[in-house]
């Protein structure tokens, strides 16, 4: 999926963890994030992972399908 001119990449663990959500920018598996449902609640969850494991990627999903809270936090990244 396409966003502000990056191939970004979202799977969805359906809420195992609070770090749901993994972030793929650009196919690059060594610049990847983990968020939570709402990453800007105090108590919520977004931070760089570093390098996932292809392995661990399970669940793709589409960004129309996440929470817009999440799709700022991805847009925050490219700044």
């Amino acid at each position: 999926m396409q966003l502000d001119n990056h191939e970004v990449e979202v799977y969805d663990n359906g809420g195992e963890t609070l770090d749901r959500y993994t972030i793929v920018i650009d196919g690059d598996l060594n610049n990847c994030y983990g968020m939570s449902d709402d990453p800007f609640h105090p108590m919520g969850f977004s931070q760089y992972v570093g390098r996932v494991v292809q392995d661990f990627l399970d669940g793709e999903t589409k960004l129309t399908k996440i929470p817009e809270s999440i799709v700022e936090a991805i847009r925050q990244r490219f700044e």
